[in-house]
């Protein structure tokens, strides 16, 4: 089973649990300096799964698309950076505002729905942003190029030691999130 597969499954496991927390959450940008596109993304994405009137994932995997290198127009003085480099900060921040989400928030459910729309984006034919990978032309979030390295960077568990569980909380959210993104298909029986 492919990652794009999983993500297909976990996003239809899991779509009843938006009554299980209505709890507006404030989602924080953690960089002092942030890249243009980063706040563009983080935007974005905090918008999206919070809206009431929620878009739909497909509209909002679009709108992130649209700020790939291939697709945004450049700021003054900007040069176009490889899809790989891309790639690596969106997942880092897509990583970043899981972190955020309490583990049992419906939020959690909305942002692995917009992963599995990103991942559908060329499948469906749409115009998204396509590089050559042995050959064939196809997404740039296919293949999720920089997922595994963020998610990677991000499994640092706290010390035992900790006295204060609040440090335990942004890593409980990180696994609630891989576990939804890669969910099992014993979630289904």
């Amino acid at each position: 089973m492919t990652i794009t597969a999983r993500w297909k499954l976990a996003a239809k496991v899991d779509s009843s649990s938006k009554a299980v927390m209505a709890t507006r959450l404030h989602f924080t940008l953690r960089e002092e300096d942030p890249w243009h596109v980063t706040q563009e993304a983080f935007s974005i994405i905090t918008t999206y799964v919070q809206a009431d009137d929620q878009a739909s994932p497909a509209e909002t995997a679009m709108k992130l698309d649209k700020l790939s290198p291939r697709k945004r127009k450049m700021e003054s003085g900007e040069k176009m950076e490889q899809d790989h480099g891309f790639l690596l900060e969106f997942w880092h921040l897509v990583v970043g505002i899981a972190k955020q989400i309490p583990s049992d928030h419906a939020d959690q459910d909305q942002l692995v729905k917009l992963i599995a729309a990103l991942s559908e984006l060329f499948s469906e034919g749409n115009a998204a942003t396509c590089h050559c990978h042995e050959g064939k032309h196809v997404s740039i979030w296919t293949h999720s190029d920089g997922l595994d390295d963020a998610l990677r960077y991000s499994w640092s568990e706290p010390s035992d030691h900790e006295q204060d569980f609040g440090i335990f909380e942004p890593w409980i959210s990180f696994n609630a999130f891989v576990s939804r993104m890669f969910g099992t298909t014993q979630a289904e029986s």
